[in-house]
């Protein structure tokens, strides 16, 4: 039997996953999230008139240049209720400031000369200058930030300034990471010749993260089908998707064991360059399952393609436009399948593989992206465009 594509086995997840149940947190626990539903304005925003700027609050029909005006008590920001001023007065205010009583100008402290308590207009200024009107930023009933909105730093500011502590979020999905090898560990120390370290546990637990996911990370524990059965059945109060890395390999493996018994798993030849996979869900609550090769590099590319749309569906995220680059070489086309490769960019901004057919992690680390061939009889042509996943890389020494 032909193997199944990926992507389709991929959009068959998607077809039952779903944003997370909304959950009202905090505005520091809300970054990261998703709006579940919009903010709307419940009173005019600023509630009364406020100082735009720093400056000297004046009568319109006071300011001509050459006028004195006197000083009186200032005006700061946040002060409980506002001054008022008669004519021929000014007071000193703050951004932000209450509009003092009477004043319906802001002189900048560059349009006017100052000796003691007095002022001397230096130049004019039209009625209304300087000024935030009540109700100008939004009025009452306007939406300020529309629902499925990643909520960030500016979105906290918005929400505070507008009183609000709390707010309706998508939460974050836990990702519950378990390692299975009785080879894997994690040292702290030499390594014993027998052993090998968990990089691909680790590797994408901090994936997980950086998708939006609150990670959990479980092991390594050993291949026994009894133990892996209880622990993944341990796991399932607290994850939304859970990822196996290792231990799946061949049929009748403990992890392929275990997962038939614990839920509706499907493992079918690969699809892809990669080794094999399952997908399926677990439990009662048929939370998401993926089980992965133990290979750290082949787990963190397919996490990549499999468990991140998955997350990001999660979060409640407007779904991510595909991504595409010209290659900046022939490639040659494999007929049984697609094949998933890291690449760097060259000068012009065009995809290059890199020359190693067994990449490992610091190919990984070097490389800006990675790309996916489909299948075919023939060359990918150089210039033809193929579907990219970007790597964030940052500054690299010399």
């Amino acid at each position: 039997m032909p193997p199944t594509s990926l992507d389709h086995r991929l959009a068959q997840t998607l077809k039952r996953v779903g944003p997370l149940q909304p959950l009202d947190v905090t505005l520091p626990e809300s970054r990261g999230t998703v709006l579940a539903a919009d903010v709307v304005a419940e009173q005019p925003w600023p509630a009364f008139a406020t100082c735009a700027a720093n400056g000297f609050a004046v009568r319109a029909a006071d300011v001509r240049p050459g006028a004195s005006l006197a000083l009186i008590d200032p005006a700061v920001a946040g002060a409980q209720g506002a001054l008022a001023i008669g004519p021929g007065k000014a007071i000193a205010v703050q951004a932000g400031a209450p509009l003092p009583g009477a004043a319906d100008t802001i002189l900048a402290p560059t349009m006017v000369g100052r000796s003691g308590d007095q002022l001397q207009v230096r130049t004019s200024a039209p009625q209304g200058s300087g000024i935030t009107a009540a109700g100008s930023v939004a009025p009452v009933g306007k939406v300020l930030i529309p629902r499925g909105t990643l909520v960030d730093d500016r979105c906290i500011g918005v929400l505070a300034a507008l009183g609000r502590s709390r707010v309706s979020v998508l939460p974050r999905p836990r990702v519950v990471m378990v390692s299975i090898g009785d080879s894997a560990t994690e040292r702290f120390g030499a390594l014993e010749t027998s052993k090998t370290d968990d990089a691909a546990g680790l590797l994408l637990v901090a994936s997980a993260a950086t998708q939006g996911g609150i990670p959990f990370r479980v092991g390594p524990i050993s291949n026994e089908p009894t133990l892996v059965a209880d622990t993944l059945d341990d796991q399932l109060v607290r994850a939304d998707l859970i990822v196996v890395v290792g231990g799946s390999d061949g049929d009748g493996s403990p992890v392929q064991t275990a997962l038939r018994q614990l839920g509706d798993v499907s493992f079918e030849p690969s699809p892809t360059n990669l080794p094999a996979f399952g997908m399926g869900t677990l439990g009662t609550e048929s939370a998401e399952i993926i089980a992965l090769p133990p290979d750290p590099v082949a787990s963190y590319l397919l996490f990549q393609l499999l468990a991140r749309p998955i997350i990001q569906k999660m979060l409640g995220a407007p779904p991510q436009k595909a991504d595409s680059i010209r290659l900046g070489v022939d490639v040659p086309a494999s007929p049984g399948h697609a094949q998933i490769l890291l690449v760097n960019l060259d000068a012009a901004g065009r995809a290059v593989p890199m020359a190693t057919r067994h990449p490992n992690l610091m190919d990984l680390q070097s490389a800006d992206g990675m790309i996916q061939v489909q299948p075919g009889l023939s060359v990918q042509r150089r210039d033809s465009e193929v579907a990219i996943i970007r790597f964030a890389n940052g500054p690299r020494g010399s």
